[in-house]
């Protein structure tokens, strides 16, 4: 204590304030400014949005303070927010092309993220943006957002021919969705999250170039904060950290189309009220989501208790003849099939080692659950043999189709396996549990609006004092 004590003096005798670094941990508090449109949400956030905000946590945690939001109400003000020392760093996003905010300095880029024009399948597909100008279709997109960035700066010598409305992307593209707008702009991703519980919605093609998503701190002569930044990135992109949260919030986008949409949803109000209660009942039994539990009922055999698979397996959790009877159920009945399956589940995630991280751990285990423990040890270890992380999902599932290459499964304990088969296989009940997590938290009627309880406002006003550089003059 009295060492940093000393250190903050030194600092205040040279320079005539301490670092920005110090600063913050001093105060305990990191403080990012966010756009409006990006936190107001329902808890169903875009995977690039629960990514930044792990990753930011991650920062956060590895300088030893708490995370706290300033909320601006456009992209336009971060410069304000960080000039005015509302905020020490502001999350940005930009193309190659796009000339950079005058007063920040950017950070080295984590994640490209493309733009896409979103419209029913029903709908006309424009040939450009532009062509909507003397058009009767409407394009929508949120106020002071990144979508309306994008229009202004493609269309600044004309009158705007799209409507700015007061609502975060995810309602908009319900909106579309219900037909009360044609059009909206969104992220790639968002697009591809939604697209489960609202199929029908299409990307019309990709505008521009790609966004760079980056961290901004104010462009000074301090580079403490942004030195600290720059280092965090490239270690985690160098140690895998950074690999395994993209893993982990983008990784199951993507593997959904049209029928399969169309087909669970139906079976969400068709069958799986029928089981909903059992699923619950044994899920609770045995420490598990009863959502995960529904999901992989549904990725064995869609509900159908009279299911049965081409290698004989059957009911609804599609359990094998040896394993029932190790169990002791009878897998034709709908109650002991998915009791049975949840405590199988339970044991083999309890067999997967305990020092993987969820969600890593539970994946695993769905991977067993598919193919079989034996040879996903088996990948685990050819994962070590190459290089990679064995306690990485994201090197295993690369593993995992090496099993059925004559090259490599001679090499393994276990032997032969269809390897590619519990890639997808938890691809696919990821995408189920995440769609049974949206519609069973969330109303999609009617979507409610939230925020965080950590989130400050920054309407631009407030001005504690200049910041000075480290030759005593005022930056502004």
């Amino acid at each position: 204590m009295l060492a940093t004590a000393v250190v903050l003096l030194l600092q205040l005798a040279t320079h005539g304030q301490p670092f920005l670094l110090d600063e913050v941990r001093d105060r305990g508090l990191l403080r990012v400014a966010v756009p409006q449109t990006t936190l107001a949400s329902d808890g169903a956030q875009a995977s690039e949005v629960e990514l930044e905000r792990d990753l930011l946590q991650a920062f956060a945690e590895h300088l030893g303070v708490t995370l706290r939001f300033v909320a601006v109400e456009s992209p336009a003000m971060m410069p304000d927010a960080l000039a005015a020392a509302a905020a020490d760093m502001a999350v940005t996003a930009l193309v190659p092309t796009q000339t950079r905010q005058p007063g920040i300095r950017y950070t080295r880029p984590y994640l490209e993220v493309e733009s896409v024009l979103v419209r029913r399948q029903d709908r006309p597909s424009p040939e450009s943006l532009a062509a909507l100008a003397n058009s009767d279709k409407r394009l929508a997109v949120p106020i002071n957002s990144l979508q309306s960035g994008l229009l202004r700066r493609q269309f600044e010598d004309e009158e705007p021919f799209w409507h700015e409305i007061d609502r975060p992307i995810r309602d908009l593209l319900y909106l579309v969705w219900r037909g009360e707008f044609d059009y909206t702009i969104a992220d790639l991703g968002m697009l591809q999250r939604n697209q489960r519980y609202l199929p029908e919605l299409q990307a019309n093609k990709t505008l521009g170039e790609p966004r760079r998503l980056r961290w901004g701190v104010l462009d000074q002569d301090d580079l403490s904060l942004f030195r600290e930044a720059q280092t965090f990135l490239g270690t985690i992109a160098s140690d895998g950290r950074m690999d395994a949260m993209i893993e982990r919030h983008l990784g199951d986008l993507g593997d959904f189309d049209y029928v399969n949409s169309r087909t669970f949803l139906r079976h969400v109000t068709g069958r799986l009220p029928e089981f909903r209660d059992r699923f619950q009942r044994a899920a609770e039994q045995h420490d598990l989501d009863w959502r995960l539990l529904a999901a992989i009922g549904y990725q064995e055999s869609l509900w159908d208790p009279a299911a049965v698979s081409h290698t004989g397996v059957r009911g609804v959790m599609m359990l094998t003849g040896a394993t029932a009877s190790q169990l002791g159920v009878d897998r034709l009945d709908p109650a002991e099939s998915i009791e049975g399956g949840a405590r199988y589940l339970r044991s083999l995630i309890d067999r997967i080692p305990e020092e993987i991280p969820e969600p890593v751990r539970t994946w695993l285990a769905l991977a067993s659950y598919n193919v079989g423990l034996g040879h996903v040890q088996d990948a685990r270890r050819l994962t070590e043999q190459l290089g990679g992380d064995p306690d990485a999902w994201q090197d295993i599932k690369d593993t995992l189709p090496l099993l059925s290459d004559p090259e490599w499964y001679p090499q393994t304990r276990y032997g032969q396996a269809r390897g590619r088969e519990p890639v997808i296989y938890v691809s696919r009940v990821r995408a189920f549990h995440d769609l049974l997590i949206r519609i069973t938290d969330a109303d999609l009627q009617d979507p409610a609006l939230t925020t965080e309880p950590d989130i400050v406002p920054f309407n631009g006003e407030t001005r504690p004092g200049p910041r000075l550089d480290w030759t005593g003059n005022a930056l502004y």
